[in-house]
């Protein structure tokens, strides 16, 4: 995962202390457009905002998280439901960065993330065939 929207109700109160740090996003901004997306659904639904719902099961995870995200705020308290519930996880922490460094090839931490991202999956195809 790389730094996913986990409560598209964006009312963390953290959010407001990274928010001028993110290049990327605007809490007002992601609010407008997820409640386009979400339509009549109330954006505390776990079907939308997975912070919400259970990790009981959840699979293996490993997740990239920018220091400067206003994500980062969420994303910390998905590592912490998924260590509670005993799921595997791998948290990837860009220091400095904003909102989807790992896709932003411009930036070397970004081809570092990327060649850890493609190492997990490479790792992990490999052990499906064994």
């Amino acid at each position: 995962l790389i730094t996913p929207v986990l409560d598209m109700s964006m009312e963390n109160p953290l959010i407001n202390k990274i928010e001028s740090k993110d290049i990327m996003l605007s809490k007002s901004g992601v609010i407008s457009a997820k409640k386009m997306c979400a339509g009549l659904i109330e954006l505390k639904s776990s079907i939308i905002s997975p912070l919400y719902g259970s990790f009981k099961n959840f699979t293996p995870t490993y997740i990239f998280i920018g220091e400067n995200d206003i994500m980062k705020p969420d994303a910390e308290l998905f590592v912490e439901k998924l260590k509670k519930e005993t799921i595997p996880v791998s948290v990837f922490k860009g220091d400095g960065m904003p909102h989807i460094w790992p896709l932003l090839p411009l930036l070397v931490e970004a081809k570092i993330a990327l060649r850890q991202i493609t190492d997990l999956i490479f790792a992990s195809h490999q052990n499906k065939k064994s």
